[in-house]
Formats: C-alpha cells, sequence, structure tokens
C-alpha cells in the first residue's frame, strides 16, 4: 500500500526509487526523468508527464522515441546525444511541439554509471517549461521593435521639419551675424565709437550665434544616417565613462562613487563613438543635476541578457520636471540649452536600449539606462 499523498508512477514497480524519493519528486514543479542507456523510462514524475503532454510516459519499460510524438524527434536526438556522449547540459533550451502548439523547455541533463543495485549507464533529466516567459519575452521584443520603428519615423519626420526649418532660418540668421560683425568693425574703427551701439549689436551677434548653434543641434538630432554598427566590446565604453565621471566630480567638487568595470570581454555591435558620447552625456547632465553636496552613486549590472547603468544623484528638481527631462528643448537647473539627455536617449533606442528616469521621492533621481545584449548580438 503506497504512502497516502504518494502519486506513484510504473517506475515505482522496480525498486531502484523508494516511494518516499517519489513523493519528493512528485511534488517538483519541474519534470524529471530518468532513462537507461537504451532511454527506457525508468523514472518519471508527474511534471515530467504533464510538461511532455504524454500519458504513456509512465508505461511500463516503453523507450521514449515511441513515447513522444514524431514532430519531436530533436528532443530524442537530444537525449540520445546525451546518452552516447555521456556529456553534461546545463539550461539547454529546446523548441517542444505539445498538442500541436510549440513550446519551449529548458532542459538540464547528465549521466551517471550505476553499480548497484543495477549497474548501467542511467541519463538523468531535468526539465523546466518556459513556454510563458518565452512568449513574453518574445512579445517584449516585438513591441520594443516596434517602439525602435515608431521612433524612428518620429525621428525622420522631425528631420524633414528640421532640414525646412533650418533651410529657411539659416541663411538669416548667418547674414543677420554678419551684418551685426561688420558695424561692430566699424563701431570700433569709428574715433567716437557709441558704447550703446557696441552694446545692442553685440546682443545681435550673440542671439544670432545661439539660433545658429541650435538649428545644428536639431539636424544632429534628428539625423539617423550616420550611424555605422561594428562589433565592438562595450566594457570598453562602461570603463571610459566611469573614469569621465571621476575625472568630471574632480572637477566640479562633486564625490562620485563608481564600481571597477573588470577587465573582460563583451561583444555587441554598436556604433562605438555614438555609444560612448551618449554614456557620457547621461553621467555629464547627471552631474549637472545633482544638487552638489551629496554622492553621485553610479551602479553597473552586466550579465549575459543586458547591460543596465544607473546613476543615483540628490537633486534640486521638482517631481513634476522629470518626465519633460529628456525633451531635446528642455533646460534645467539654470544651465543653458543643450540636448545631452535626448541625444543620449536617441542613441540608445537606435541600439535597442532605454534609459527613463525614476523619481524616488525626497529629491532623489535615477537615471537608468539599460541596453539588452540579444537585440544587438544578431545584427549583420
Amino acid at each position: 500500500m503506497r504512502p497516502r499523498g504518494v502519486w506513484c508512477e510504473l517506475p515505482m514497480r522496480n525498486k531502484l526509487f523508494p516511494n518516499n524519493f517519489t513523493a519528493l519528486i512528485n511534488r517538483m514543479d519541474e519534470g524529471v526523468l530518468v532513462l537507461d542507456e537504451e532511454r527506457t523510462v525508468i523514472l518519471a514524475n508527474r511534471a515530467a508527464g504533464k510538461i511532455l503532454g504524454s500519458k504513456a510516459l509512465h508505461a511500463a519499460r516503453a523507450c521514449i522515441d515511441t513515447l513522444l510524438a514524431e514532430t519531436n524527434r530533436p528532443f530524442c536526438a537530444f537525449l540520445e546525444e546525451v546518452a552516447g556522449s555521456g556529456a553534461d547540459y546545463t539550461n539547454h533550451e529546446i523548441t517542444y511541439r505539445r498538442r500541436n502548439r510549440e513550446a519551449r523547455l529548458l532542459v538540464s541533463a547528465f549521466t551517471r554509471t550505476e553499480t548497484a543495485p543495477a549497474r548501467g549507464r542511467r541519463v538523468y533529466v531535468l526539465l523546466r517549461d518556459i513556454t510563458r516567459l518565452w512568449r513574453l519575452h518574445t512579445k517584449e521584443k516585438q513591441l520594443m521593435a516596434q517602439v525602435r520603428k515608431n521612433y524612428t519615423i518620429q525621428m525622420e519626420n522631425l528631420r524633414q521639419i528640421a532640414e525646412s526649418v533650418a533651410h529657411e532660418v539659416r541663411n538669416p540668421i548667418v547674414s543677420i551675424g554678419g551684418y551685426a560683425n561688420l558695424l561692430l568693425r566699424k563701431i570700433e574703427a569709428d574715433s567716437t565709437p557709441t558704447e550703446e551701439h557696441r552694446k545692442y549689436l553685440t546682443y545681435i551677434k550673440e542671439d544670432a550665434e545661439r539660433l545658429l548653434a541650435l538649428v545644428g543641434k536639431v539636424e544632429r538630432y534628428t539625423d539617423t544616417r550616420e550611424m555605422h554598427f561594428r562589433k565592438e566590446n562595450v566594457l570598453r565604453v562602461l570603463r571610459e565613462s566611469i573614469s569621465f565621471a571621476k575625472r568630471l566630480g574632480a572637477r566640479t567638487g562633486v564625490r562620485v562613487e563608481a564600481p571597477t568595470v573588470e577587465p573582460g570581454e563583451y561583444l555587441i555591435y554598436v556604433d562605438m563613438t555614438l555609444l560612448k558620447t551618449a554614456f557620457k552625456s547621461l553621467v555629464r547632465q547627471a552631474v549637472v543635476l545633482s544638487n552638489g553636496d551629496d554622492t553621485v552613486s553610479i551602479h553597473l549590472h552586466v550579465n549575459t541578457l543586458e547591460i543596465i547603468f544607473s546613476i543615483d544623484i540628490a537633486t534640486k528638481l521638482i517631481k513634476e520636471n522629470i518626465p519633460f527631462l529628456f525633451n531635446p528643448f528642455y533646460s534645467a537647473s539654470g544651465q543653458r540649452l543643450n540636448f545631452d539627455l535626448a541625444n543620449a536617449q536617441r542613441v540608445i533606442m537606435l541600439h535597442g536600449g532605454m534609459i527613463r528616469a525614476d523619481w524616488g521621492g525626497e529629491g532623489r533621481l535615477t537615471l537608468r539606462l539599460s541596453m539588452p545584449r540579444e537585440k544587438r548580438l544578431l545584427r549583420p
């Protein structure tokens, strides 16, 4: 008589595994399979049958090849490779067909040669169903692709507007600046220059130069054709950005805390020049927006999926201004108008990543840059 709560499968009839062990694995969400060297199912818990969609998985002494559908030959071939080679696999992702629907399994497998109670090689398999996570990840990639497409279209429309405006505005600006310079030279040549005239002409010249610089910034901001992607080690960008932050902090008197970037390689297809500029712009604006008294803290997290680069600051900005930080025409903390954060956001989004500003309350602000690796690895 089996213990209460134990869901016994066929394998319990052989004496390789005690019932208390079976009771344990039948309570697991992961599927557990044990096969012999002929890939005959020796042990299968409840989750394994559910994940593989095979009620016959627990039939007596059946080869797993005969239990699974023809569409799942790749999975059977994987098990055959494990049984034949004796290699260990950890978190090996496999596509699986289940009731005419595609599923994703994360499989870990290894082999061991048993001496008792029965001799022979055993294949131990751990199955995890990651279908929901995979579908969410696929949907997230599709949404990011759509965001990037919409952003590119928006930038192209803005570029066309900027070109039209620049064409109509640049010539008058240049003309105004030229005449102002001419009048200034004439006043300087006159033996009795009028200081009032000089002052107003200087104002005209400064405003003309400011408008000319603004037109140039708008043109550069909307130009997406200048990017050239190559396979680069992005850790160099992180290392240089942190070094730049420390130098900037020393120059401005702001304390900067940052981690050390360990030597190594993290290869992604990027435009190295523009990416460096984006990271440094983010660092520069974080220092500018900080209150100057508290420490600027840089945090770095690098894994196989993404890079997360965040900067925590204490700022005098109010919460209502945070949504406008990445507006190209926004000026904060008494600084002159610049496109640093807007340009940084543009470059990072065109690399498949995002920058956002998170308000933490009580004057705390986090600028967070994330750049998924997968979206950049497959780019030709």
